[in-house]
């Protein structure tokens, strides 16, 4: 019996600079790329899929569903849209696009699939809140990024931090990461 390959996906990958590395490395497996902005990589690899994603409310991903071993977010907390023209002050409603992407996810992983959430320390809280209310069971908690070059957002946030001056305990904008697993 064939086993199935796994799939493995980043969730506004960017330039997917991280799937490419580990594309290369592993190449098992497929990894997908989801992003506003893709831009063309020369030699990439065949189990690289780049796939232009909007990345706002109203947009879907845009995979099978129960399809996705792995998922990886970066940074992407600040970056969904909403179509409230003014959800700031509101926590639900700021926090609402990155949820909906959370329950979006439960439809498209695998039983006992993983995800791994990267945000500044100041985020990654809400990050822990909403997955464990989405139903997802934490396996890491929340640490340093440990790969400063993870995405082209990390290094900025990690730029941020050295030039802060301040020690970890004291910044928010420290790159933290937090692993869940998806139990149906």
């Amino acid at each position: 019996m064939d086993k199935q390959t796994e799939i493995a996906v980043d969730i506004g990958g960017g330039r997917g600079e991280y799937f490419l590395k580990r594309a290369i490395n592993e190449p098992q497996k497929t990894f997908v790329v989801l992003d506003p902005q893709i831009e063309n990589i020369p030699d990439k690899p065949e189990n690289l899929i780049l796939i232009k994603w909007k990345s706002d409310v109203d947009s879907k991903l845009p995979l099978s569903f129960n399809s996705v071993d792995e998922i990886n977010m970066n940074m992407l907390m600040g970056e969904l849209k909403t179509n409230d023209a003014n959800p700031r002050g509101n926590l639900e409603k700021e926090l609402f696009p990155f949820r909906r992407i959370l329950r979006e996810t439960k439809n498209i992983l695998k039983d006992g699939g993983e995800i791994t959430i990267c945000e500044p320390k100041a985020n990654i809280d809400y990050a822990v809140k909403l997955l464990n209310e989405e139903g997802y069971q934490i396996v890491k908690s929340p640490s340093q990024v440990e790969d400063e070059r993870k995405s082209k957002f990390i290094e900025l946030f990690y730029s941020f931090f050295k030039n802060t001056r301040n020690d970890q305990k004291d910044s928010l904008v420290l790159p933290m990461e937090v692993k869940a697993i998806l139990k149906k």
